[in-house]
């Protein structure tokens, strides 16, 4: 396929289309865990907990490890707190506060709208609600691009084209696909592996 992301996109479409015995995963409808946006002394949490149908997650994971790994990934990404995350339980400051990898929200130390934005800006990327994209990818040969489809915040498809098409006709290769919460949490953990 070129590229992990279409690769990961293709395998959820063929999985729901098929329901293979041996691969549960995505066949599972219900996603048990979502990332959720609270508030300690003023900074703005990222936490996991379990999907109510009352909240609105900021995504969501069929599993508690998917979603630990997750957080601890966007924690370290964007130089958040593992303990205002709630992924470090200490009465005083995190670990990572001493290795000089928090800049101190643990202690109250960092400004709360210094660490804040840093929040705000993680949010930005995670939320697909009003992102069109076009996302070009390695081609499944030297002579193509992979291309991946998003508008409005809803996937359309993937397709190929020849390498050299110009930007106007690209759309036209575009194979549509169905979207749904598995799509939607694997073009989100896709954007927030880009650089800031």
């Amino acid at each position: 396929m070129g590229s992990e992301l279409i690769s990961l996109l293709y395998e959820s479409h063929l999985i729901k289309e098929y329901h293979p015995i041996y691969n549960r995963s995505q066949r599972r409808k219900i996603n048990q865990y979502g990332l959720f946006l609270h508030e300690r002394s003023g900074y703005k949490a990222l936490m996991i907990d379990k999907i109510k149908p009352e909240t609105n997650a900021i995504t969501v994971f069929s599993s508690l490890t998917e979603a630990k790994n997750t957080l601890f990934r966007i924690t370290g990404k964007h130089k958040l707190c593992q303990k205002i995350n709630g992924l470090y339980k200490t009465k005083n400051y995190c670990f990572q506060y001493q290795i000089k990898e928090c800049y101190g929200a643990c202690i109250s130390v960092e400004p709360v709208n210094s660490y804040n934005s840093r929040v705000e800006d993680f949010l930005k990327n995670a939320n697909l609600e009003k992102l069109t994209k076009l996302v070009e990818l390695q081609g499944r040969n030297d002579n193509e691009t992979g291309l991946v489809y998003i508008e409005n915040g809803a996937y359309k498809g993937f397709g190929f084209c020849p390498k050299g098409t110009p930007i106007d006709a690209r759309l036209s290769y575009i194979k549509a696909y169905d979207d749904n919460r598995d799509i939607q949490r694997i073009l989100q953990n896709y954007l927030q592996r880009l650089p800031l």
